[in-house]
C-alpha cells in the first residue's frame, strides 16, 4: 500500500497533461499511487493516461463517463489506498519536494491536513529552494484561515490529507464552486492543520485565454455552499465560525448582485437578480456591517437599500470587479 494516493481528475487538458504527469514523476518522494481519473475527455487524454499506466507500475488510470470535477475526484476517493491523499487539477505541475515537504511535517506534527502557497502562472517555473517552515493550527483556526488567507485554505489541490478524513466527506455532485462545499468540513474535521508559505503548487493561467467569463445561473452554487457552511457552524454552536459564514454570504450576494447587474446579454437577467437577494437574511445585517471600514460600511448599507443602486455605482467606477 502506498503512503500517498495522487488524484488528477483529467478532462480535455491534452496540451498540459504531460507536464502535470511528469511534474508528478519527478518528485522526490517516491511512495505514490497516481490515480488518473479519465472523465470521458473527448480529446487524447484518455490515450495519454493509459501510456503512462503502461510505463510506471505505480499509476492506475480510471475511464468513466463525465461527471464533473466533483465526481471525478470522488471516483478517485473510492479506490485509493494511501494513508494520505492530495489532489491535482490536470492541467496545474507541482514543486519536486511538495510531496517529501508536506509528508515529513505532517508525520512530524502528526497533522491531518498540510496546506502550501502557490504560485499563479501563465509560463513554466524554475522551482525555487524552499523553506520548510512550518505554522500549526486547531480546527477552528484553520476554518479563519479561509478568511483571512482566501484561496489557498479553500481549494482542493494544495493540500495533503489524512485519507481518513474523507470515510464520510465527498465532494458535492453537479456544483460548481465545489471546494466550498467541502473543505471547511475537512479542515474542522482535523485536529491539526500545518501551512508553509513556500509556493510548491503551480497554478497554470492560460495567457491565450485570459477573458472574463460570463457570470451565470451556476455561479451562485457558491450561495448555497455558504448557506450551508452557516448552518454547519450554528448547528456545532461555533458561533464565530458560523458569524464569519454569514458574512461571506452576504459579502458573496453583494459580489454576485453585481456582476449578474453588468451582464448585457442574459435573457435571465431580472430572475437571476431576484434568485441572488432571496439568499439576505436581514437578520444578519448588523452582524456583517460592524466589523467593516468605514467605507465598506458605507458601500453595504446602500447596497441593503437599493442593491440597483449599488451595482450601478460600483460598475461605473469599476470598482470589486
Amino acid at each position: 500500500m502506498a503512503v500517498l494516493s495522487v488524484i488528477v481528475p483529467v478532462y480535455k487538458v491534452e496540451k498540459y497533461l504531460h507536464r502535470c504527469i511528469e511534474s508528478i514523476l519527478k518528485q522526490d518522494f517516491i511512495d505514490y499511487e497516481l490515480i488518473l481519473v479519465d472523465d470521458g475527455s473527448p480529446d487524447n487524454c484518455g490515450k495519454i493516461c493509459d501510456e503512462y499506466e503502461k510505463k510506471d507500475s505505480r499509476i492506475k488510470v480510471i475511464h468513466k463517463k463525465n461527471g464533473g470535477l466533483s465526481s471525478a475526484r470522488n471516483a478517485g476517493i473510492d479506490i485509493m489506498s494511501g494513508k494520505y491523499v492530495t489532489f491535482i487539477d490536470s492541467d496545474d505541475f507541482i514543486h519536486p519536494s511538495m510531496f517529501s515537504s508536506m509528508i515529513n511535517e505532517m508525520e512530524k506534527q502528526s497533522a491531518d491536513i498540510a496546506v502550501c502557497s502557490f504560485l499563479r502562472t501563465a509560463t513554466e517555473v524554475d522551482p525555487q529552494n524552499i523553506s520548510k517552515e512550518y505554522k500549526s493550527f486547531n480546527n477552528s483556526q484553520s476554518v479563519k484561515m479561509i478568511y483571512t488567507k482566501g484561496i489557498a485554505f479553500i481549494t482542493a489541490w494544495g493540500k495533503i490529507y489524512k485519507a481518513s478524513l474523507f470515510e464520510n466527506i465527498r465532494y458535492p455532485h453537479g456544483k460548481y464552486h465545489e471546494d466550498e462545499f467541502t473543505t471547511y468540513k475537512l479542515l474542522y474535521s482535523s485536529e491539526k492543520v500545518v501551512f508553509t508559505e513556500d509556493q510548491l503548487y503551480f497554478y497554470y493561467v492560460n495567457s491565450e485565454s485570459i477573458i472574463q467569463g460570463s457570470f451565470s445561473e451556476k455561479h451562485l452554487d457558491a450561495l448555497d455552499a455558504f448557506v450551508e457552511r452557516t448552518n454547519y457552524f450554528t448547528e456545532k454552536n461555533e458561533v464565530t465560525l458560523a458569524q464569519l459564514a454569514s458574512n461571506a454570504l452576504i459579502a458573496r450576494i453583494m459580489y454576485s448582485h453585481q456582476c449578474l447587474s453588468r451582464e448585457k446579454n442574459l435573457a435571465d437577467k431580472p430572475r437571476l437578480l431576484k434568485k441572488a437577494l432571496s439568499y439576505l437574511d436581514k437578520s444578519k445585517k448588523e452582524g456583517y456591517i460592524s466589523p467593516l471600514s468605514s467605507k465598506q460600511k458605507l458601500w453595504a448599507k446602500l447596497f441593503f437599500i437599493s442593491p440597483k443602486a449599488y451595482s450601478f455605482l460600483r460598475n461605473l467606477l469599476k470598482i470589486g470587479l
